[in-house]
Order: C-alpha cells, then structure tokens, then sequence
C-alpha cells in the first residue's frame, strides 16, 4: 500500500474544502493540512474558486438586469472563505462613484447590460475579518473594469481610477510582499504564509491599463506573474462544457497554471425570459452535481490548480454526494490507494 503523501506526489493535487463534511475545517484546509501542503507549490496544488465571486446580491444596474441573468453566487465573501474558497474573480465597477463588483455583458449597438454586486469596501472588510482569524492564503483576480458612470457607452478603468481603487486595496491585511519578477505559482504554501503562521493576500491585476507602480511586489502583481489559463467554455450543456475543459486541461496543464472552468454560461434567449428560462442558478446546480466527473480525468500529467464554480452552497444540496474535496482529494487518494495495493 502506498503511503498517503506518496499518493498525493502522485496525484499532484489535493484540492481541499469539505463543505459537507465534519472531518475537515473548511476555514482552515489550508493550515491544517500544512504538513501534506506546505513543502508543495501552489503549481502543484488544486484550489477551490468561485466566478464572478462578489455577485451575491444585485445593488442596481441596466434596465434588464434581474437576479435570475446577474447573480453567480448567493453567499458573501466571507462566507466563501469560511467554505474554503481560495480563489476569486472579482470584476470592479463604478456605479455612482463608488467602487462595486459587477457583472456585465456588451449587446449589439455597443451598449451593455448588466448589474451590480458587493462593493469592495465590503469585500475589503471580509477578508480582513477571515484573515484575522485564518492563517490562509487568499487570492483575488481583478479583470473586466468598468466605469458605468461615463453614459451609456461604458468604459473601462483610467490609470486615475485604478490608482483610487489602489489605494481603496491597501486597506486590505496581510498583503504579500515578494519581488516584482516573482512567479507565484513556483512559490510554496509554506513560503507564502510562513508555515502557517500568517496569512497571505495576493491581489492579481489583469489589465493593460493597470499601472501598479510602488505597490508592486507588495501584495499587488500582474497576470504575468501568475499566468493562469481561464478560458470557459461558452455552453450551457454539461457535456460540451466538461468535453472543452478537459481538452484544455489535458493541453494546457502542467505547463500553465491552470483553471478549470466548471461553469454553464447562459444563453441570450434564457437571459432574457428568466426565471421562465434556465437562470444561472439553475445552470449551476447542473454543473456541480457533476463535479465527480472531474476525478477520472485527473492524472500527473494533467490536472487543474483552480477548480471555479458558480452557486458554490449548491455544492451541499447537489444530488450529488461528493464535495469538492470528496470529489478530487480523498476519492482521489482511495482511488489510486485501491489502485496500488
């Protein structure tokens, strides 16, 4: 029988949150398991994520922005790390100048459609109260600014505005400083929360526009330093969604550091008539009662360092029994223990 670390070696990824399951501490996964995790690169190590993480609740938007076409989520972020989500796709706005997160699509004519979600402030507030508390480390991604408050035609961020939403960042505990040439995902858990000891936040900048200046290296860095491959698969059907993201994973992954996308993307048609239509919601609960479909798929040679979902709670009432631990940690570490006896 091959011992549990030998199987982890083996399986190159352990992706750690119980939602359903006593035997883990989903606010502290990390931590808790620092002595299979820590020695390990994050390159080497599958996280949970959310997309569109902070549209949990709708705080206005355009004329046809319902709960049922905006919302990805239904939980905060804290609530998301104390779940054991790691990683977030948070997607700043300026909706009557403060800064929110948002979810918006370009229509034909150039105009946009869309809505707001948590203000950054509150986000800010989160993680600070987690890592308080929580010796974890936390990555944000930042992508797809907007300025919304420019008239119909929508923007994206001017240096000015980055720098104000910058500065609103720093607010933010525990940043982790490292040299600006850093490539984090070479980085191991141990390194980026001292053993343990501390936590880490990691603010990820994924925008030309963006200029970091001073702040770079400490706490803030650039897609450069991360290289994450996430690209979805535009489809509202399990099958071709799984069949894309396995095709890019056994393409792009271990070489790129890599996100699985296991998400249903809602189609113009449903959008418009729902909650008569499929809601995203509804297509999410869809796609995470066949997160188990990941497993067989994962081998050393291919395997996902960020496993992304939408309506991550639905993982808890899925007809589906396995969490996302269940799904690509311990049946992950049965599986191959059965297979080695």
């Amino acid at each position: 029988m091959v011992v549990a670390s030998t199987l982890i070696l083996r399986l190159s990824l352990i992706c750690t949150v119980l939602v359903a399951s006593s035997a883990i501490d989903s606010a502290n996964w990390m931590r808790q398991h620092m002595g299979l995790l820590g020695g390990r690169p994050l390159q080497r190590i599958c996280i949970p994520g959310t997309h569109n993480s902070g549209m949990h609740t709708l705080n206005g938007g355009t004329a046809f922005a319902k709960t049922c076409n905006i919302l990805n989520q239904s939980q905060s972020i804290r609530r998301q790390l104390e779940m054991g989500i790691r990683y977030f796709d948070i997607r700043p706005i300026i909706s009557g100048g403060k800064f929110k997160t948002g979810h918006y699509s370009k229509i034909p004519g150039g105009l946009w459609q869309g809505g707001n979600g948590q203000f950054l402030d509150s986000i800010i507030n989160d993680i600070n109260d987690f890592t308080r508390e929580h010796k974890e480390l936390v990555i944000v991604h930042l992508s797809h600014a907007l300025n919304t408050d420019v008239g119909k035609k929508y923007r994206s961020f001017n240096e000015e505005e980055w720098n104000r939403l910058f500065q609103l960042l720093e607010r933010t505990e525990n940043l982790f400083f490292g040299p600006e040439n850093a490539y984090l995902p070479g980085y191991t858990l141990g390194q980026l929360t001292n053993n343990g000891n501390r936590a880490a936040v990691i603010y990820i900048v994924n925008d030309a526009g963006a200029k970091l200046g001073h702040r770079y290296g400490r706490g803030f860095f650039y897609w450069g330093n991360i290289q994450v491959y996430d690209r979805y698969a535009d489809s509202d059907k399990v099958s071709s969604m799984s069949n894309d993201q396995f095709n890019k994973m056994k393409q792009e992954s271990p070489r790129r550091y890599f996100l699985l996308s296991w998400t249903l993307t809602q189609k113009p048609f449903d959008a418009t008539t729902c909650p008569m239509g499929k809601s995203i919601s509804k297509l999410a609960k869809d796609a995470n009662r066949n997160l188990h479909k990941i497993l067989p798929e994962v081998s050393v040679a291919a395997y996902p360092n960020v496993i992304s979902v939408d309506f991550v709670e639905s993982l808890e009432t899925s007809s589906s029994p396995e969490s996302i631990l269940d799904t690509m940690g311990i049946l992950g570490l049965k599986k191959l223990d059965s297979n080695d006896n």
